[in-house]
Formats: structure tokens, C-alpha cells, sequence
């Protein structure tokens, strides 16, 4: 309309780092086995050597981070090939997933302790852009295996009263 444009000065945006937008098993997850692998969709390309650098896990009572050990690709459709059908319908889903990696802690978890995947803010895509904030999953490990029994004796020695409840 004939009137000069208002200038203003440059715009920036920051889209982050990729990010875990779905995993399974699911977060908030208890009763993980000692030795799970974690199956995670990411929203877009990580760096390779940022992604083992900066992912992490911390178990409660063990000062030290614990590497995140991703699995090959052959190993992830290894692994993917034996978990129920529903599991491999969601591993294969195509909306908003840039990324799918397979993953477990590089030492088997104690049993009954709070666990958390931890991806660092210094986490970088392949196009080197970092994300601001940690994003951490959390989970538990399932307790102990345990198990017990008893019966009525007349003694110690003798065995079990065979007419009473054994449990």
C-alpha cells in the first residue's frame, strides 16, 4: 500500500537435539529385569559418537554413571524378532520417528533399584544441535527373587506333617 515495512531484527529458533518421544518399556515402568534392553524411538538423527558419549545410566546407590550400550542393527532386529506382536508393530511405526535404537545398561542392575536413562543437554544431532535440558526416563528394577516355605513338624528333625498345610 505504498507505506515502508517495518523492519525488525533477526528471528532465531531452536529445535534441540533429538529426543526420546516414545520407548518401551514404557517410562515410570517398574519391575525391569536386571538386564533390559530399553527400545526407544528418537525424533530425529543422533550423532553417533555424541549419542555414546551422552547417555547414560544412573542406578540408585552406585555413585558411577553406567554407559548405555546400544545394540547393532543386527542385534536390535535380533532381539525386536522375539518380543510379542504388538511390541513389533509399535517398533515399526512410521509417525514422527526419525530415529530407532536399542539399548541396555552396560552392567546387569540391582535387583529392587530406581534406575534412570539419562540423555544429556550436550546430546547432538548429526547436524550438531544440542538440546537444553537433560531428558530423563525413569524406571525400577524388579525386586529379588524370593521364595519361601513352611509346614508343621513335630520336631526339627522330622519332616513335614503330611494331613497339615504346607505354604
Amino acid at each position: 500500500s505504498g507505506r515502508p515495512l517495518k523492519a525488525y531484527g533477526p528471528q532465531k529458533f531452536h529445535t534441540g537435539s533429538p529426543r526420546v518421544i516414545d520407548e518401551r518399556p514404557g517410562r515410570g515402568s517398574e519391575g525391569i529385569e536386571e538386564s533390559q534392553i530399553f527400545l526407544l524411538h528418537f525424533d530425529g538423527d543422533n550423532d553417533r559418537v555424541s549419542l555414546a558419549n551422552n547417555a547414560w545410566c544412573q542406578v540408585e546407590g552406585i555413585k558411577e554413571k553406567i554407559p548405555l550400550r546400544f545394540l547393532t542393527v543386527e542385534d536390535t532386529r535380533a532381539f525386536v524378532a522375539k518380543v510379542p506382536p504388538h511390541y513389533q508393530e509399535w517398533w515399526g511405526s512410521r509417525s514422527r520417528v526419525k530415529e530407532r535404537r536399542a539399548a541396555s545398561c552396560a552392567r546387569a542392575l540391582p535387583p529392587g533399584a530406581k534406575v534412570q536413562l539419562v540423555f544429556a543437554r550436550t546430546l547432538a544431532s548429526t547436524t550438531g544441535v544440542t538440546s537444553g535440558a537433560d531428558q530423563v526416563l525413569e524406571y525400577q528394577v524388579r525386586p529379588a527373587f524370593s521364595a519361601s516355605f513352611a509346614c508343621l513338624r513335630e520336631n526339627a528333625r522330622q519332616a513335614c506333617a503330611p494331613m497339615t498345610a504346607m505354604r
